[in-house]
């Protein structure tokens, strides 16, 4: 019996804590600005966002440039523009 509840309460804390759709921002990576100060953007229905992040996260990021991800990551911070 107590086992069954401990189970229960591990498959509710995981379900709970994996990030949902509403977590989620659909969107476009771009690059703005002008050399030398170009940086990271994100564009998400007529919304645009400067991303501050990692260097290690921002690397991989150069690298999508023009394409339409998911970004669910609360490393990654979305600052308005």
């Amino acid at each position: 019996m107590k086992l069954n509840i401990l189970i229960i309460l591990i498959i509710l804390f995981i379900g709970c804590s994996c990030p949902t759709d509403s977590d989620c921002v659909n969107g476009t990576i771009y690059v703005a600005g002008n050399e030398p100060f170009t940086y990271l953007a994100f564009s998400s229905n007529d919304d645009y966002y400067r991303i501050e992040c990692s260097d290690s996260i921002e690397k991989e990021l150069w690298e999508m440039q023009g394409q339409i991800i998911s970004i669910c990551d609360y490393d990654i911070e979305l600052i308005e523009l």
